[in-house]
């Protein structure tokens, strides 16, 4: 794929593919066959999280969606995106399927999604009720800003890092918290520790004779001096 440094459609850098009704009947919950998306309700905090499943041979032409796919509810509960964690999985007409092309990151365009999506009018016709349906060719037609694949990924990274920085200021209160706590555990472990050697120091300081002298020198050498220094 060329490099990309203008908007383009989604179309153009990621190919969309379009799940077909699955008879309920031909389906089961005992893991036979190969996992269904049957809806908004399989993704799951962003992952693909299945019911049911389908033995492709009862399927007439089955749509697969594999591993690394981003998989969008389109019918009813609209907008909703999760990233297929599954090996293969078969695809109901209510998710789609969208591959990104060589060069194009896949959270990347998973975040770009995720803002855009919701913004596609719906056609009047599926305006009201459970049968909110997204316009499939809107959402090919979407147009975006792609950079280099490098750009896109220190893109990602700065994000990161922010949302670490925000959840860290949010906890920041906890975290004072936690250091006043361990600095006030810490002084009173260390107060045991300090009153011996300070009694230590003392009767060291009282000896007076040259062999006890020659006798610090020789295995106590550096000793002290770090014992005051406590």
């Amino acid at each position: 794929m060329d490099v990309i440094t203008a908007t383009t459609e989604l179309a153009s850098c990621a190919e969309v593919l379009i799940g077909k009704n699955v008879d309920k009947a031909k389906t089961n919950e005992k893991g036979n066959g190969y996992p269904l998306i049957v809806g908004a309700s399989d993704i799951q905090k962003g992952r693909i999280a299945c019911k049911r499943y389908v033995q492709v041979e009862k399927v007439k032409n089955p749509v697969f969606a594999q591993r690394g796919d981003i998989i969008l509810s389109v019918v009813g509960t609209l907008g909703k995106i999760g990233v297929m964690t599954e090996e293969k999985a078969v695809l109901s007409a209510h998710v789609v399927a969208i591959r990104p092309k060589e060069g194009v990151s896949m959270p990347y365009l998973a975040g770009i999604l995720g803002r855009m999506v919701l913004d596609i009018p719906i056609p009047d016709e599926f305006a009201t009720g459970f049968s909110k349906k997204l316009d499939i060719e809107a959402l090919k037609r979407l147009r975006f800003t792609l950079p280099n694949l490098i750009v896109q990924e220190y893109l990602l990274a700065q994000m990161a890092s922010i949302c670490s920085l925000s959840m860290a200021l949010q906890d920041a209160d906890k975290l004072i918290d936690y250091l006043a706590e361990r600095h006030a555990l810490l002084r009173e472990q260390f107060r045991e520790i300090i009153g011996p050697l300070g009694k230590l120091v003392s009767e060291i300081s009282t000896w007076k004779s040259k062999e006890e002298t020659d006798y610090l020198k020789e295995h106590f050498s550096g000793i002290l001096d770090r014992i005051k220094k406590i």
